[in-house]
């Protein structure tokens, strides 16, 4: 054998040849060992060390203190002479062998052993053999899971409760970190059924009561795990149950419960439900970017350095779902019904009483494109506006949100008659259709959901059915000929409109399917011809909607029955956002002088944007005038299914009349003044109301009462609001006074976690880490009380300037209870001049940091303090520069003991209850040793003396 070397480091021996300088190489990637050594060889030297070569026993043995561990596969497992290699070994040592019965997976903060065996084995020199578990170093919770689990098995994180899938997900799942206080229970797999409620509550019955606080529950698959079932386990096991939306792969939390293929990140993290059913977000993940305005809201666009922008009019939260972004102001939608998308991080935006929303996908672009960075995004609209925004901003993108069906005939039609597309605004039945001939077969509606089609294909079938006139005959029954009318001019109108106030509808005869034009408007991708120079874009959307309806309503009727739906009376808000929008999206008011307009506008003409709508509310003799009315008008047939399908396809696909007409430079626009905007902004005159002009008898159901706008170059003014109240100011540090002895709620830790954000995380995972390799560090107290209190003591720490509210320094003084008191002298800067009486009392509101007192120059003058109370920061910053520091908590009480002698004076203070002359001794011994004041660098220590008591 050639001559051999033995290389230590902090947590391991490496036995390798001598001439070999990167043996150490072997230990990376390790779990760090809270007390034992790892035991090691080179691969050239590995046989040997598993033999107990005398060679190799001779150069380990003055290098071991204690247990060793040794990564070696089966190194525990007995062979066929019933003695394990791991036995020999130990008593060649001397010392207690960890080892692996089975092969062992490096993964996250543990070593796992699998295939046959009982896991990692202890083996005595003396010859006993203890089980350690399937993972090394074990986490808390391993100690307490039963010998038998039935209806589950081992994963390096937990549990898996599953009934048999394919390898490849349990190597998905061995791949999740393990964490020290978080036993993961994963539910199901992509390959499998869900396992039923019974199956889940035997499993967590199975484990002890004290074990179950540590459960975190995740599902793997889609459906795998509802929320209904956890509520039910919630219930029977009397106990809050902790559920996982996203586990932490390759550093990143991800959703295993969507999509098998993509897995897409996650903000949420975790969430608690209460055994009567209250779910609640506990942990997130902050959204990258943004600042957050509370504990539970972020401001779109808002960074430190910029306030008052537009982006602070939109609020964004974290839900389970994703993410929900919705004006400031209003009120949050019922996120507990989103449904998360399944391989991608879903927004969902609603756009309900928003100002200006169609600045909503530029303020969005900057976040969506640092999400994108992590996996796939989906916008998802919540409601109307959010609709026509997403629709309008994202060409291409906007599928049709309702289920589509297949006619015998290969046409794509709507599978429910009442489809509402893209738009909020209800579809007004029409009051006079034309009568369906006697004897018209109906089409039988082959029910094939295409709820996942493309629009692209949608638009593709429609345009390719272009069948003749004789195909048309079998589709359509004939209709009576229709002679058509020149359109005519909204002054012609409304001349006939104040002629003919009772005029009777006109019934007119339907297109044929064969006629009617296939155009489509390009936000949907499906047609690239323009329409012809003298047709709008609104007028040809809407021949597209009405082409494949068979059942036209009369020109009277249908422009009431859109008007009623879609015109409404604006709120102050959007008045005011009628300032605001470029010319091209003005409203052009209507002459004053002129009467209102009777709801008579033909389809094909764009809407009058200038008067003002609102629900007229009937006289008293208007309810008779209208039952006699009703009674002499015949009653109006029902839409036919085929006509009543295409049309909610073309409004599926195309959005309603309101959307084209009313949306503030939407397609359907016609042009606007660009003269108007600089005298809007003038001028702003009262508006005078005219009265209700009278209403057509034949439609009393959809009378409204209109409102005409001056005809002036100004638009009428808000109306006065209240002021919005002024924020508080926020507290200082010196307005804080933490009380003593106050424990911690769990709110103030949510709400106090949830401020900081990625500093928390970061503290958060740096203590986790501290805990493990320190077991003395825990103690029987709440655990999420205590990861939160020394989480802060470190934040604190690391930035003891920052300003921090009462909720903060409630938690951090848990914190610091419980971390070593400090029995020294230690120095914190002061301004220079300042000076206190001796004999004089001063108390800390807050806890202040100061510095050892052989440290560095803390300021222009010091005051020495000696501290017996004060807590010891060497645990929690260990391996930082300042692991030296002290903080001392709030409420501790300093006497000025006077001021040392000497080229440099200092300030001497020492707590109330020390002896007043041991310590002015140790105090004047201190600043002897520190000689003059120096320049300070670091202003961490410096800060101005404490109140008076």
């Amino acid at each position: 054998m050639t001559s051999i070397t033995v290389q230590r480091t902090g947590f391991g021996i490496v036995v390798a040849e001598s001439d070999d300088a990167e043996a150490t190489a072997v230990l990376e990637g390790l779990p760090p060992l809270r007390a034992a050594r790892y035991l090691t060889a080179t691969p050239a030297l590995r046989d040997a060390l598993r033999s107990a070569d005398a060679e190799v026993v001779d150069a380990v043995l003055p290098h071991l203190d204690g247990e060793v561990v040794v990564p070696e596969a089966g190194l525990a497992k007995r062979g066929d002479d019933g003695e394990a290699e791991s036995t020999r070994l130990a008593q060649a040592l001397g010392v207690s062998v960890v080892a692996p019965e089975g092969r062992i997976v490096r993964c996250e903060g543990t070593l796992f052993s699998v295939g046959g065996g009982d896991g990692w084995i202890a083996q005595s020199p003396l010859g006993g053999r203890v089980r350690a578990g399937r993972r090394y170093p074990a986490p808390a919770w391993q100690s307490q899971l039963p010998e038998s689990l039935r209806g589950a098995a081992h994963i390096p994180a937990g549990l898996w409760i599953t009934a048999g899938t394919a390898p490849r997900h349990a190597m998905r799942l061995a791949g999740i970190a393990v964490r020290e206080r978080q036993l993961l229970v994963v539910a199901g797999s992509p390959s499998e059924p869900a396992p039923t409620e019974e199956r889940l509550l035997a499993v967590l019955r199975s484990l002890p009561v004290e074990t179950r606080s540590a459960v975190v529950l995740a599902g793997f698959g889609q459906g795998s795990l509802p929320l209904d079932v956890v509520r039910s386990l919630a219930a029977a096991l009397d106990q809050p149950l902790r559920v996982a939306h996203g586990v932490e792969l390759d550093g990143a939390p991800v959703r295993i419960d969507g999509d098998e293929d993509a897995l897409p990140t996650t903000l949420a993290l975790e969430s608690v439900c209460a055994p009567d059913g209250t779910v609640t977000l506990e942990r997130w993940a902050p959204p990258p970017g943004l600042v957050a305005a509370n504990a539970v809201e972020y401001r779109l666009g808002e960074t430190p350095t910029t306030r008052r922008r537009a982006g602070d009019r939109w609020v964004v939260h974290v839900v389970s779902a994703g993410l929900v972004v919705r004006p400031a102001g209003q009120p949050l939608v019922d996120h507990a019904a989103l449904e998360a998308p399944a391989a991608s991080l879903g927004i969902f935006v609603q756009c309900d009483g928003a100002q200006q929303p169609a600045a909503l996908p530029a303020l969005l672009a900057p976040l969506r494109e640092r999400l994108e960075q992590r996996s796939a995004v989906t916008i998802h609209p919540v409601d109307g506006a959010a609709r026509r925004v997403v629709r309008d901003a994202y060409p291409g993108e906007w599928a049709p949100t309702e289920s589509l069906a297949i006619t015998a005939d290969g046409r794509i039609v709507a599978a429910a008659a009442d489809a509402s597309g893209d738009t909020d605004v209800p579809v007004a039945p029409a009051a006079t259709t034309e009568a369906v001939a006697e004897g018209t077969p109906a089409t039988e509606v082959e029910a094939v959901e295409l709820a996942t089609i493309a629009v692209a294909v949608a638009v593709a079938s429609l345009r390719a059915e272009q069948p003749d006139a004789a195909a048309a005959d079998d589709v359509a029954p004939a209709q009576p000929e229709r002679t058509v009318q020149p359109e005519r001019t909204r002054a012609q109108r409304r001349s006939d409109a104040t002629e003919q106030p009772s005029r009777t509808p006109v019934r007119a005869a339907a297109v044929p399917a064969s006629l009617a034009p296939a155009t489509v408007d390009a936000v949907i991708g499906g047609d690239d011809d323009a329409p012809a120079p003298e047709e709008s874009a609104g007028a040809a959307s809407r021949r597209a909607r009405d082409a494949h309806v068979t059942n036209v309503p009369t020109v009277d009727t249908a422009a009431a029955a859109w008007y009623a739906a879609a015109v409404r009376r604006p709120t102050p808000a959007e008045a005011s956002d009628d300032a605001a929008l470029p010319s091209d999206a003005q409203q052009t008011p209507a002459p004053a002088a002129a009467p209102a307009p009777a709801p008579t506008i033909a389809p094909e003409a764009a809407a009058p944007a200038a008067p003002r709508a609102r629900p007229a509310a009937p006289k008293e003799a208007e309810p008779a005038a209208a039952a006699a009315a009703a009674a002499g008008a015949p009653a109006a047939p029902t839409r036919a299914a085929a006509g009543a399908a295409n049309d909610a396809l073309s409004r599926a696909l195309q959005g309603s009349a309101a959307t084209r007409l009313l949306g503030g430079g939407t397609r359907g626009a016609t042009a606007r003044p660009t003269t108007e905007v600089g005298e809007q902004r003038e001028a702003a005159p009262e508006r005078v109301a005219a009265p209700a002009p009278a209403q057509p008898a034949a439609t009393p159901a959809l009378a409204a009462q209109v409102e005409p706008v001056v005809a002036t170059a100004a638009v009428a003014p808000e109306p006065a609001q209240a002021p919005a109240p002024a924020p508080a100011p926020r507290p200082t540090a010196s307005a804080i006074d933490v009380p003593l002895g106050v424990r911690s709620t769990a709110d103030q830790r949510h709400r106090v976690r949830s401020a900081l954000g990625s500093r928390y995380d970061v503290a958060s995972r740096t203590v986790a880490q501290l805990l493990a390799q320190q077991p003395g560090m825990r103690v029987a107290t709440d655990r999420s009380a205590m990861l939160t209190g020394l989480s802060l003591v470190r934040v604190f720490a690391t930035e003891p300037h920052a300003e921090y509210d009462l909720d903060f320094h409630t938690c951090l003084a848990e914190g610091l209870a419980m971390l070593p008191t400090a029995r020294s002298v230690v120095v914190r800067g002061i301004p220079a001049g300042v000076d206190a009486t001796p004999g004089s009392l001063l108390r800390l509101r807050t806890p202040l940091v100061a510095a050892a007192a052989d440290g560095p120059a803390t300021g222009p003058s010091e005051a020495l303090i000696w501290t017996t109370s004060g807590r010891r920061l060497d645990r929690v910053l260990h391996g930082t520069p300042g692991a030296a520091d002290v903080v001392l908590p709030a409420g501790v009480r300093l006497r000025v003991l006077g001021s040392a002698e000497g080229p440099s004076p200092r300030l001497l203070l020492a707590e109330e209850s020390a002896d007043a002359e041991q310590a002015l001794a140790r105090l004047q011994a201190a600043a002897e040793a520190r000689g003059e004041v120096g320049t300070h660098a670091i202003d961490r220590w410096f800060g101005d003396l404490p109140l008076a008591a």
